[in-house]
């Protein structure tokens, strides 16, 4: 059980193709909220954690962002959903689809974790 005390410090890459995403990358800000069972309970004026990301380069249509973050070891697996938070200061999900509640499973190994060390 120690093994699974703390936190992973880690970098998430995000790459969105912008045709497909509502996000206007000169006013609008994005960021990515985890969970491990319960995110799509959760609203966007929620108060829990959220992680902002950063822009950090654009290409043939894509955004490349990324953020450092630590996720507890024992939230393993991870889902997550963006928030865009947009220039009138409203927060709201972004999804793909027709559901507004998918979930994207973020899943690392925890045998390949414990085995880094």
């Amino acid at each position: 059980q120690e093994k699974w005390e703390g936190n992973i410090g880690t970098t998430f890459h995000v790459v969105l193709p912008m045709k497909d995403f509502t996000f206007n990358k000169n006013s609008d800000q994005l960021f990515v909220r985890f969970d491990h069972e319960t995110l799509g309970g959760f609203k966007p004026k929620d108060q829990d954690p959220t992680w902002p990301l950063k822009l950090q380069k654009e290409h043939d249509g894509l955004l490349y962002m990324t953020c450092f973050l630590d996720i507890a070891k024992v939230l393993f697996p991870v889902q997550y959903k963006y928030v865009v938070v947009k220039t009138d200061g409203k927060s709201v999900w972004e999804t793909y689809g027709d559901d507004l509640y998918a979930n994207r499973s973020l899943i690392i190994s925890k045998d390949k974790l414990l085995n880094t060390g």
